[in-house]
């Protein structure tokens, strides 16, 4: 017997693919309502007109209960950037739960006219709950116990393209775990315990990158490769609370397979040497990345790869 969540479901789903009403033009009018153009329309038309995309957010998690906010992306081409440069993005999402749960976050790329500089980064402000097993592949359920921390997060990479979609550059990451505690008692600690000096810590440093992006869209692309490689290098001279190397790999491919379908595959792989803190060990898992994954050698390293067909 079907509960009411999935008869809900059904129906929603036979509303979509039965209805007399088109349902991309459907999507459409609703993407309409939701984009604001900015500013006058452009006399030249090979000019992009800017323009603000703006979503509502609900949802539901055992370990936040109800949630809502606002998802925003901003698409726009800076100076006199014509054609021979891609949309440059400002995305932001805020969200508040039931529980007193907020996050930010943003993850923006900009690309200057002709593209011979390239800015892109994060930034990103939390105060989420999470389960923590330990460290290493020997964790077991037993050992989950829920912690809470607030995270704020920055990272802004300038580079310049060498020629054929190629960029080389560098720049600064702030990564702070702070008031890092016990969210629900255990049997041998009680709700509100500090764990700011195991769990805690302050990542400052500054890394360099090369990436090879010729995307024919960054938002969603539907050909191209996207390949980076960045070496972070962390100490207590900026107030760091460990001394650290973090090194990240990302391999992407895009292949059309006609009008109507998209072929993609993703490699991604994450390595922290050194005195690295335990928010910065490499994790299985993560909001931005398929379950499917492999765990190889020690807690420090984590290979992660995803394959997706869409039409």
């Amino acid at each position: 017997m079907l509960t009411p969540i999935r008869k809900t479901g059904l129906v929603l789903i036979g509303m979509l693919f039965f209805s007399p009403i088109n349902a991309q033009g459907l999507i459409e009018k609703v993407t309409d309502l939701m984009e604001i153009k900015l500013g006058p329309e452009p006399v030249d038309s090979s000019r992009f007109q800017p323009k603000l995309v703006m979503a509502p957010i609900a949802y539901y998690e055992p370990n936040t209960g109800l949630g809502f906010g606002v998802g925003a992306k901003l698409l726009f081409k800076p100076g006199q950037a014509g054609p021979d440069t891609r949309v440059s993005n400002i995305p932001f999402g805020s969200s508040y739960t039931l529980r007193n749960q907020v996050f930010f976050t943003s993850a923006y790329t900009i690309f200057f006219p002709e593209e011979k500089w390239l800015y892109r980064g994060n930034l990103n402000y939390s105060d989420f709950p999470r389960p923590y097993f330990g460290i290493g592949n020997q964790s077991r359920e037993s050992q989950r116990i829920a912690i809470r921390y607030q995270q704020l997060l920055y990272e802004g990479l300038i580079m310049k393209q060498l020629g054929n979609n190629l960029f080389v550059g560098g720049g600064f990451r702030y990564n702070s775990f702070y008031n890092t505690r016990i969210q629900e008692e255990t049997f041998e600690l009680p709700a509100g315990t500090s764990l700011q000096d195991s769990l805690g810590s302050k990542s400052v440093g500054i890394e360099l990158a090369v990436t090879k992006d010729n995307r024919d869209n960054v938002l969603n692309p539907s050909s191209g490769i996207f390949a980076e490689f960045t070496q972070g290098f962390y100490g207590k001279l900026l107030d760091g609370t460990n001394s650290f190397q973090l090194s990240k790999l990302d391999l992407r491919r895009y292949l059309s397979l006609g009008k109507k379908g998209l072929l993609a595959s993703q490699f991604y792989t994450r390595y922290a040497w050194s005195d690295a803190p335990v928010q910065e060990l490499s994790q299985l898992g993560a909001p931005e990345l398929l379950r499917g994954m492999a765990h190889l050698g020690a807690h420090r390293f984590c290979i992660f790869c995803r394959f997706w067909a869409g039409g």
